[in-house]
């Protein structure tokens, strides 16, 4: 991550360049279990089953890469090419002051359906911003937008075409952005029926142990300037794997 004291934007990355991620992320773990890993211009965060790594009870556990900003406005857009595939998984974008200020646009399961749904958390309190459910099959584009204190949040089936479902005024000092994986559920010697205010699965439902979850990113954008062509260090390196049908 960037030095103490340097004051920049976010990075596009397209995660092509090597398997190894450049000096302008950091690592968080805070449940000290997840894992990531890039491969063929994909990044991969992984959660182990039976822990959970959510947005509730007052602090972020998720696992996330991340970046130092400025407080500046920005335009962040990432295409994940993971769904969802069981309840209380959860990806997304996400903006934090520290793991008790924070906000996230995500992509969550809940029981049949996919939701995007946006929510702020001060002091440990989340508040929901806005839900819409998702009918795509992945992979799925989510694009967050700050100008001062107003906030826009977007989604896409395709990358092309956008459906803004929020639009919200919200007080952040915007230190880091990334994304991120969770999951919720019963884990270890953790009681699923305690109250909590968890947009990633209802409080009130009985929960089996947390799934295991890997959440696939494709890219990470600052939309005033994105990588162009994207994965063009595979393309342009020796390795094409569009179209193949085996690949050794």
């Amino acid at each position: 991550m960037a030095a103490p004291g340097v004051v920049r934007g976010q990075v596009s990355d397209d995660f092509s360049g090597s398997d190894l991620i450049s000096a302008d992320w950091g690592w968080q773990d805070p449940v000290g279990d997840s894992g990531w890993e890039t491969s063929n211009g994909l990044l991969y965060l992984t959660l182990p089953a039976g822990s959970e790594h959510h947005l509730g009870e007052g602090i972020n556990r998720t696992a996330r890469l991340v970046q130092d900003i400025s407080e500046a406005d920005f335009e962040i857009e990432a295409k994940f090419q993971s769904l969802p595939a069981e309840d209380f998984q959860v990806q997304g974008l996400l903006v934090e002051t520290d793991p008790s200020h924070y906000l996230h646009l995500d992509v969550r399961r809940a029981g049949p359906s996919l939701k995007v749904a946006c929510a702020t958390v001060t002091g440990g309190v989340t508040k929901i911003r806005g839900e819409t459910d998702f009918a795509g099959t992945g992979p799925v584009w989510l694009r967050l937008s700050r100008q001062g204190d107003e906030w826009r949040g977007s989604v896409s089936e395709d990358g092309a075409a956008w459906n803004e479902i929020l639009l919200f005024t919200h007080v952040l000092d915007a230190v880091r952005v990334g994304v991120f994986a969770g999951n919720a559920g019963r884990g270890g010697d953790e009681d699923s029926d305690r109250d909590r205010d968890d947009p990633v699965g209802d409080k009130n439902a009985g929960r089996g142990p947390a799934p295991a979850t890997e959440v696939v990113v494709d890219y990470f954008f600052e939309t005033a300037a994105p990588i162009d062509p994207e994965d063009g260090d595979i393309r342009n390196g020796g390795r094409v794997i569009d179209g193949l049908l085996a690949l050794y």
